[in-house]
């Protein structure tokens, strides 16, 4: 699946995009919930997305138990980079274990209670793409703070 690797170093350049744009803001504004977005913060937003890939291609997936990170752990956007440093060696992780993007991985999902099948491809392709959409959010709760977002996406000019 070298694809979908170098699919991934994709999303990883641009998510530094983002975490450097995070770094120019005020501890203050990175905290502060912003009105009508459903994660709250800039920092609770991006923590929510390291958090998601941990959940299904760690816990879901490989059926290792995982630790999430909660709000209190995180003081910075530097901690905020180690936090996706950890999802980033479980993207790695899971690439490597299913190398067929057609295998099905049946896992438990407690908020449901019950058991799903998903495809490795649909999986990978749902944690980069959700890591997208609040991406999107991020760059408008910025905006809205102030700040001028960045081209943040895989095609910058």
């Amino acid at each position: 699946m070298d694809i979908l690797h170098h699919q991934y170093d994709l999303v990883k350049d641009s998510r530094q995009v983002v975490l450097h744009y995070c770094s120019a803001m005020t501890d203050e504004h990175f905290n502060v919930p912003v009105n009508n977005f459903g994660r709250g913060s800039i920092k609770t937003t991006l923590l929510h997305v390291c958090n998601t890939y941990l959940y299904w291609l760690s816990q879901f997936a490989l059926n290792k138990e995982e630790t999430f990170y909660q709000p209190d752990d995180i003081n910075s956007v530097v901690d905020l980079t180690a936090c996706f440093l950890k999802a980033d060696e479980v993207v790695v992780e899971f690439l490597n274990a299913f190398k067929d993007p057609e295998e099905i991985i049946t896992g438990y999902v407690s908020l449901y209670e019950t058991n799903y099948d998903f495809g490795v491809l649909k999986l990978f392709t749902h944690v980069i793409t959700h890591e997208f959409h609040h991406k999107g959010q991020v760059m408008s709760m910025g905006r809205i703070l102030g700040y001028t977002p960045p081209d943040a996406d895989i095609l910058r000019f």
